[in-house]
């Protein structure tokens, strides 16, 4: 496991009452296919950044966009200085991932990834703020942050200390995880999570498209398919696809992807999903006629258990 992405120099995942409890391991998970980095993130980060301190870098202008810099150095030498403290937040954000690119880049299971798709999904998730936007805190205290962060920077404290005092003071990203999850050659999904709470579990699907990935908007398909299960099952129902992991997998004839979800209903547990639903997608709008079904979600928790497949339509 080795850890990886997410700069979330943060402990990392969040413990949930579910088939996916995501476990909490200091290091990153490495599976078939997939690319996970759970638990103490912030471990990792640190011994990668090892002991160089930080060296202020002369910046004769600001420049427009922050975001095609990835040296600590000079990030750091712009967030001091500027004034505005929007920007400074922006150049804060992008030192965490800066840090995080260059970690990654040194780890084979994400050689599949060049840099502009994972530049990409870093700042998908680290731009999810968990409390609050830093930039709401309240005045005095936004202030005080700041403070301590010029302490750190005038006495050319360690990049570890840095990093680990703007992604838990500033960010707050004590439990952040994510996960890269291939399917095929074609189509990846995405998920993370900067809260460490089920409810703030996110999944998102790539369709990689003249070599880059682009996120499918997959809400109208999973509109489809509540409505359909909620006139089955007689209660509203809801596919549970962020909080429980989806489960993708590529189909030969008819060509598409067949996906299974967990459901829930009104009247149910929000820890413990009642049904399971499954069906076919060839487009990622709508599912194949004759391929949506549902049964009870009871095999999951018990394998000796045979699951009863009904047939929506």
């Amino acid at each position: 496991m080795n850890i990886l992405h997410v700069i979330l120099f943060l402990s990392t995942i969040v413990c949930s009452c579910t088939k996916h409890n995501q476990t909490t391991s200091n290091r990153v998970q490495l599976q078939t296919s997939t690319s996970e980095f759970s638990e103490d993130n912030l471990s990792d980060i640190i011994r990668f950044l090892g002991k160089k301190t930080f060296q202020r870098v002369h910046i004769e202008h600001v420049p427009q966009n922050i975001f095609m810099i990835h040296d600590v150095d000079s990030l750091l030498s712009l967030y001091e200085r500027v004034q505005n403290k929007k920007q400074k937040v922006n150049i804060l954000r992008q030192s965490l991932i800066a840090v995080n690119m260059k970690h990654a880049r040194t780890l084979d299971s994400l050689r599949f990834l060049n840099d502009d798709a994972l530049l990409m999904f870093l700042s998908t998730a680290f731009n999810v703020d968990i409390e609050q936007d830093p930039l709401e805190f309240p005045k005095n205290e936004l202030n005080d942050i700041m403070k301590s962060l010029d302490s750190l920077l005038n006495i050319q404290s360690s990049h570890a200390t840095i990093i680990r005092y703007i992604n838990n003071q500033v960010f707050r990203y004590q439990w952040m995880h994510y996960r890269f999850a291939p399917i095929d050659d074609q189509l990846l999904k995405f998920e993370y999570n900067a809260a460490g709470m089920a409810g703030s579990s996110l999944t998102h699907l790539y369709l990689k498209r003249n070599g880059k990935y682009e996120v499918i908007d997959i809400d109208k398909l999973f509109t489809i398919i509540d409505s359909k299960i909620s006139k089955a099952v007689k209660e509203d129902a809801w596919t549970d696809y962020n909080r429980f992991e989806m489960e993708i997998s590529p189909t030969g004839n008819p060509s598409g992807y067949a996906i299974e979800c967990y459901v829930q209903v009104y009247s149910g547990a929000l820890c413990c999903p009642q049904y399971i639903t499954r069906f076919i997608t060839q487009d990622f709008s709508t599912y194949l006629p004759g391929t949506l079904y549902y049964t009870t979600s009871d095999h999951k928790s018990d394998q000796q258990f045979a699951p009863y497949w009904n047939k929506i339509e």
